[in-house]
């Protein structure tokens, strides 16, 4: 399930994303994973990702932060959710601050305990796109891509 915090960014207009080494974490810890790019290309339709990229190469960051739950104040039937995923994209002022005017973020809840690093980040991804839908459900498939 996903729902939107905010969106003040056009979100065509992201050509690249730069993921930084403490952008990626998962229950407090970084979690560096080189296949997320494919799914941000493949499912987002964002080619160009690149890992540490100064602000210079790409003025857009990427981010993942997923921590444990369960989370009980979200639900699906009776089933509490067991991570919250907090998903983002924003403009970058310089290398080390980023615009929090112009950003899109989403919190996704993921209602599997048993999922690892990648899968979780993916599954980010599909709750990051324009057109996931405030509080849509959906299903991504665990692989080992």
């Amino acid at each position: 399930m996903a729902s939107t915090n905010y969106s003040t960014i056009e979100y065509d207009k992201v050509a690249c994303v730069s993921i930084g080494p403490h952008d990626l974490r998962v229950e407090g810890k970084d979690s560096p994973d080189p296949k997320l790019a494919d799914s941000i290309a493949t499912v987002l339709s964002i080619k160009s990702v690149l890992f540490g990229a100064t602000s210079s190469q790409c003025s857009w960051v990427f981010f993942v932060e997923a921590v444990p739950g369960p989370i009980s104040a979200v639900r699906h039937g009776i089933v509490p959710a067991q991570y919250l995923i907090a998903v983002g994209i924003c403009e970058r002022i310089d290398d080390s601050r980023v615009d929090p005017n112009k950003c899109l973020n989403k919190n996704v809840y993921v209602f599997n305990r048993r999922l690892k690093p990648h899968d979780l980040f993916r599954i980010a991804v599909v709750g990051l796109k324009p057109d996931t839908k405030e509080k849509q459900v959906f299903t991504v498939r665990a692989n080992d891509d």
